[in-house]
C-alpha cells in the first residue's frame, strides 16, 4: 500500500490495485478509497521503520530505474 500511495495516485487506484492483488482489509472486506485513507495514520506510524529497511532501499532503487532508465 505504501508503494502505491508514494506513486501519488488517487486512493481509488490504490484500492483497486490492492483488491486486484487479492488483499483484503482486516475485516475481510475489499478495499475502498475510504479504507485506504483510514490506513494513513498507521502507515505514517510505521513509515520510518519501513523506509529505513534495506528491502525498501532496494525496491526504491528498482522503482527509480524503471521510471528513469539509464541513458545509453
Amino acid at each position: 500500500m505504501m508503494e502505491l500511495i508514494i506513486q501519488d495516485g488517487p486512493y481509488s487506484s490504490v484500492a483497486e490495485e490492492l483488491n486486484r492483488r487479492g488483499y483484503r482489509t482486516r475485516e475481510g472486506s475489499k478495499w475502498t478509497p475510504v479504507s485506504v485513507f483510514e490506513m494513513l495514520p498507521r502507515l505514517i506510524d510505521a513509515g520510518p521503520r519501513i523506509l529505513s529497511s534495506e528491502t525498501w532501499h532496494r525496491r526504491k532503487q528498482e522503482y527509480n530505474r524503471s521510471i528513469n532508465p539509464p541513458v545509453v
